[in-house]
């Protein structure tokens, strides 16, 4: 374990009075944002830690916060008063209201140019939102049982989400329909149909690989699995069964270092760094408190405990590495198979390569 990989750059108590949730950073560095059950969003200084503003305008808790790539003073919040709220940083207000979720809004995410806002809900579904017109381009049944978590491609084509009962799917963006559906049978590791004898462990959060290539998903049986979903493959896995069995903790992934790093908050380890490549932690920073929340901006990781303190370590300078463009295009057995499942087991493959130069 390399102890010198990060350090603490500081570590605050942000003042929110119920759990907290979720933490981003804008684009341009400059503020972090958290959100809470107590239905505030906070605004914090980035580099110094010092809070700058609340936002408050939903009437229940709030689930998931999601800056808009291309304007780092737009930020979305999903609630539990079935809310999408876009709202202005600097002004501090609310400037858009999105109602049309019938349950609890649990993740967002933007597209690329800003414009399109996918969410997901306790309500099983996902929602296409055009942000000009306010109107939905498509609203999709997903899963049945709420939705944990969703990602884009790098380019918007495919929709990735993943739920408590256990199911990741995707789906065509601009069709608004499921091309693919991956379960994994945990006590076994791998990946199957969706079929009555498979125990499935709810989903807790997925991403995306920057080249589309791979997903990221974390279940509530404490392991962090790496799919090549093209071939219905999971290549790695993580954690060993002890990262999170009752909350979804978060999961973001390094590509400033030479070896591309996984990270993933936990319930009782703290944060932790593992290697993609051999699956080994290499950095461990202890919490006691579950690490509910965690995010990546230019190597540095922010995190979120769910008694409300906000971590930034920053990664040691002799590790940042300059990464090579990922590549552009996403995998043809993805996007030319429409409605297709994963019909076929196929065992994990934890000690095999996997073409992470490629996916980074």
């Amino acid at each position: 374990m390399n102890h010198s990989l990060y350090s603490l750059d500081y570590a605050i108590d942000i003042g929110h009075s119920k759990s907290a949730t979720e933490v981003r950073v804008s684009p341009d560095g400059a503020t972090v944002a958290t959100c809470s059950a107590d239905a505030t969003i906070r605004i914090f200084n980035f580099k110094t830690g010092a809070l700058i503003t609340t936002l408050k305008g939903h009437t229940k808790g709030i689930n998931t916060i999601e800056y808009s790539p291309i304007n780092s003073d737009i930020l979305a919040s999903g609630s539990d008063d079935f809310t999408i709220r876009l709202w202005s940083v600097s002004r501090g207000k609310c400037i858009k209201v999105l109602k049309k979720h019938t349950y609890h809004v649990t993740a967002l995410k933007f597209t690329s140019r800003g414009n399109v806002l996918v969410s997901g809900g306790a309500d099983e579904t996902i929602i296409v939102w055009d942000l000009v017109s306010g109107k939905t381009l498509h609203t999709m049944a997903a899963h049945s049982d709420p939705i944990s978590s969703i990602c884009l491609s790098h380019d918007d084509t495919i929709i990735a989400s993943g739920g408590y009962d256990g199911i990741m799917r995707l789906f065509d963006t601009e069709l608004g329909q499921c091309v693919k559906t991956l379960t994994v049978n945990s006590s076994h590791g791998t990946a199957t149909a969706s079929t009555a004898d498979v125990i499935n462990h709810p989903i807790s959060s997925v991403i995306m690989s920057p080249n589309s290539k791979y997903i990221f998903s974390s279940s509530l049986d404490g392991y962090i699995r790496l799919w090549e979903y093209s071939n219905n493959k999971v290549c790695k896995t993580y954690g060993e069964g002890s990262i999170a069995a009752k909350y979804c903790c978060g999961t973001a992934i390094v590509t400033d270092t030479e070896s591309p790093l996984l990270v993933s908050g936990s319930e009782s380890q703290g944060v932790l760094v593992f290697d993609v490549q051999s699956r080994q932690t290499t950095f461990e920073y202890p919490c006691d408190d579950v690490v509910i929340s965690v995010m990546v901006y230019q190597g540095d990781i922010v995190a979120l405990t769910m008694t409300g303190k906000l971590l930034r370590l920053k990664l040691n300078p002799e590790f940042i590495h300059v990464a090579e463009a990922p590549h552009s295009q996403l995998p043809s057995s993805v996007s030319e198979s429409r409605e297709a499942t994963a019909d076929s087991t196929s065992q994990v493959q934890s000690d095999a390569d996997v073409e992470m130069d490629e996916a980074y």
